[in-house]
């Protein structure tokens, strides 16, 4: 079974600095929302661990994040040692006035790419699933996870092992339906 992880980057792994993360300066040129460098600060254990998790799932893994334009999201995963660089392109609203309409980009993304490619999903953000989790869930048929993180700490433990607990008992349904 191959599903997918669709994930922000800012408040799930680009979190605030403080004693202990890793952080690295990226170049972010030309962009609307950065600086020409930006620093981005990660828990290098919770990469470790998702990576781990990644690799055991065979998931595939898709950036949804801001940090899409102009495939910045290339440089800040290289600065973090994190393999993954398949991105959706940010389709950013330039009249949203609120994080509802900012982030409505992303639940019509997973939509129609539930549409075109149904299969189980973990979808990690800190804002976007607060506005979109109830229409993604209602209009996806596959199996889901949605996990909303907090911005200030980012993606935690426990939320791996709940990806992980979630993933055992969506394959063990699988093995039962093979009966």
């Amino acid at each position: 079974m191959r599903g997918m992880i669709y994930s922000d980057f800012d408040g799930v792994y680009n979190i605030p600095q403080r004693e202990g993360l890793h952080t690295a300066l990226v170049a972010t040129p030309g962009s609307q929302h950065f600086r020409e460098e930006t620093t981005i600060a990660w828990d290098r254990e919770i990469l470790e661990l998702l990576t781990e998790f990644i690799a055991a799932s065979g998931f595939d893994f898709e950036w949804l994040t801001t940090w899409n334009e102009y495939s910045h999201i290339g440089a800040a995963a290289q600065g973090m040692n994190f393999g993954h660089m398949a991105h959706a392109p940010a389709q950013l609203n330039p009249q949203a006035k609120n994080s509802k309409a900012w982030t409505e980009w992303k639940a019509r993304h997973i939509l129609a790419d539930q549409r075109a490619n149904p299969r189980p999903f973990i979808w990690i953000d800190d804002k976007a699933p607060l506005f979109w989790r109830e229409i993604v869930e209602q209009s996806t048929s596959a199996p889901s996870l949605i996990i909303t993180t907090d911005s200030t700490s980012g993606l935690t433990r426990e939320d791996v092992l709940q990806m992980v607990l979630w993933l055992q008992n969506l394959r063990s349904g699988d093995a039962a339906r093979e009966l």
